[in-house]
């Protein structure tokens, strides 16, 4: 059975044949674009909660390979704290 469904597949991916455009001389005029935004409100007092230990519960501390705690210092509130890339 997986053979001929593999036959079958194989034949109609050969057989297909890709759309071309219908007028090969057009030469009309195109503009595209493409506008949007992203926003959170309220950055300041929103936190990540994780879920480490796979239990279903969030808030677990995410721990480095250290065993320090990865968020010590805390979150940006979304935006950069300094250009560094330690802060």
């Amino acid at each position: 059975m997986k053979a001929m469904t593999a036959a079958v597949l194989a034949a109609a991916t050969f057989l297909a044949t890709p759309a071309f455009a219908q007028d090969v001389n057009w030469t009309g005029f195109y503009i595209g674009g493409h506008v949007g935004y992203g926003f959170q409100p309220n950055d300041d007092d929103e936190t990540i909660l994780f879920d480490t230990n796979l239990d279903g519960v969030f808030g677990d501390t995410v721990r480095t390979t250290t065993g320090a705690n990865a968020f010590s210092t805390g979150f940006c509130g979304g935006a950069a704290t300094s250009s560094a890339n330690s802060a």
